[in-house]
C-alpha cells in the first residue's frame, strides 16, 4: 500500500460534542453528520497545520476513535458569528470509525507514543499498515462477516439467510455492527447500494438480496465460503482440529459405561487445574483471577505462562491463577499479558466480542512480589501471542 505523507493527532473536546460517550460521536457524528457534511469539518482555534494526503486520527475521551484523510485546509481571515476559524475538507470514503484505541493499544502500534493531549501530534506513518490491521480494516471485516456466513449456511449454499443470523455467529453487538460492521455486509453485495463502501475486489460481489432483508451467497460468494477456514481457536486451531478428529477416532465417549466415563472427567478436570499448583495459587491471588476477577473458586485454574514441563514449572512466579475460559484463551494465545505494563491484549479474533471490555485492564498481582509473575517468562510468552495478532 502506498504510506500517506503524515499521521496526525487531532485532539477534540468533549464540551464540543455535549459530553456524549465515544460510541455516540462515532454513531452521530463520523458515520452520519461528517459523511453528509461531505466531509467538512469546522475547527475553532488553530486547526491543524498538515499537507493532502493526511491521515488524520480524531482524539475524542482518552483514545483514538476515527480516521480520515485530509484534502484540504481553509482558514477564514478572522472567526465567523459561531467562533469557527476554518474547516478541514476530508475525503467522505475514507472516513472509519473502530473500536477506540486508547494509549496503550496506541503504543502498541506506535512504540515512541506517550499520552494523549490537547497537543497535535505527528505519528510516524511507515506504522500506519500495522495501525490499520489493529483497527480491524474493512477487509479483515469482510473476511469475518465471510467465515460467520458459512456457520450460518453450513454445507447448504442455497440457505437464505438475515443479517442478524450473521450478527449472532460473528458474536458482535448492535451498535458495533451499525458502525462498521454493516456498511461493509452492504459493500460485499452483487446489488451494490450506492451509499455502501466499495470493498477490495475479492470480497465484491459476494452476497445477493432475494427479499426484503433476507440473502443467499452468490456462486462467487460461495467458493470464498468454502476457502474461508474457521479462525476461532487462532494459529492452535488447525492442531486442535486434528486433535480432535483423533480423538472421535479412537473414541473417547462410551454411554454403555457411564461410571468410568464420570472418572475420566474428573480426572480430566484434576490435571487441567493442577491441584498443588493451583492451591498456591489461589492462595497467592487471594482467590481471585488475575484477568477477570472472578472469585468464583470451582472456575479457577492454574495457568503456566511457560508451557508445563514437569514440577520444574510449577514455579509460583511461572503461573496464574485464571478463569477456566481466560485459561483456554491464554492457551491458545488469543489473551495476552504486555509485560511492560501487564496490561490485557487481545487477538484479532476476539476483537468485538464480550471479551472487548478486558482489553487494556491490567491484571490483578499478589501482594507478595517474590510471587508475582516472573518479567522473562512474561516477555517469551508475549512474543508468542504476538506472533498469532
Amino acid at each position: 500500500m502506498n504510506l500517506p505523507p503524515a499521521v496526525r493527532i487531532l485532539p477534540m473536546s468533549r464540551k464540543e460534542f455535549g459530553q456524549k460517550k465515544a460510541s455516540a460521536v462515532q454513531r452521530e457524528y463520523f458515520s452520519r453528520d461528517l459523511p453528509e457534511a461531505g466531509g467538512r469539518y469546522r475547527f475553532y482555534e488553530r486547526g491543524l497545520g498538515a499537507v493532502a494526503g493526511t491521515v488524520v486520527l480524531f482524539q475524542y475521551d482518552n483514545a483514538v476513535v476515527a480516521s480520515a484523510t485530509l484534502l484540504d485546509v481553509t482558514r477564514f481571515r478572522r472567526p465567523d458569528e459561531d467562533g469557527c476559524s476554518g474547516y478541514f475538507d476530508f475525503d467522505s470514503s475514507t472516513i472509519r470509525v473502530f473500536r477506540p484505541m486508547g494509549p496503550e493499544q496506541m503504543r502498541e502500534v506506535w512504540p515512541s507514543f506517550e499520552s494523549f493531549g490537547q497537543v497535535r501530534q505527528d505519528l510516524p506513518s511507515a506504522r500506519y499498515p500495522t495501525f490499520l490491521r489493529a483497527t480491524l480494516d474493512g477487509a479483515t471485516i469482510a473476511a469475518s462477516i465471510l467465515r460467520a456466513v458459512g456457520r450460518v449456511i453450513g454445507g447448504d449454499r442455497k440457505k437464505v439467510f438475515t443479517r442478524a443470523d450473521v450478527r449472532v455467529a460473528a458474536n458482535v453487538d448492535r451498535d458495533w455492527w451499525t458502525l462498521s460492521w454493516n456498511p461493509i455486509f452492504q459493500g460485499m453485495r452483487i446489488d451494490h447500494p450506492g451509499k455502501a463502501p466499495v470493498q477490495a475486489k475479492r470480497h465484491r460481489n459476494v452476497l445477493k438480496r432475494i427479499a426484503y432483508g433476507e440473502f443467499v451467497v452468490t456462486a462467487y460468494g460461495w467458493t470464498l465460503v468454502r476457502s474461508t477456514p474457521p479462525d476461532e481457536d487462532g494459529r492452535h486451531g488447525t492442531d486442535l482440529r486434528k486433535i480432535a478428529a483423533s480423538l472421535e477416532e479412537k473414541g473417547t465417549f462410551n454411554p454403555k459405561d457411564q461410571s468410568d466415563e464420570r472418572e475420566r472427567t474428573l480426572v480430566q478436570i484434576a490435571q487441567r487445574r493442577g491441584y498443588t499448583f493451583r492451591r498456591r495459587l489461589i492462595a497467592a491471588y487471594e482467590g481471585r483471577c488475575a484477568v477477570t476477577k472472578c472469585d468464583a473458586k470451582p472456575a479457577l485454574e492454574a495457568a503456566h505462562i511457560l508451557p508445563y514441563a514437569g514440577d520444574k514449572s510449577d514455579f509460583i512466579c511461572n503461573g496464574l491463577l485464571l478463569r477456566g475460559d481466560i485459561h483456554t484463551l491464554f492457551d491458545l494465545d488469543l489473551i495476552g499479558i504486555n509485560p511492560r505494563t501487564f496490561a490485557v491484549a487481545l487477538a484479532r479474533s476476539l476483537r468485538g466480542t464480550s471479551y472487548d471490555e478486558l482489553a487494556g485492564k491490567a491484571i490483578s498481582m499478589p501482594k507478595d512480589k517474590d510471587k508475582r509473575p516472573n518479567l522473562a517468562a512474561l516477555k517469551r510468552r508475549w512474543r508468542e501471542f504476538r506472533k498469532g495478532r
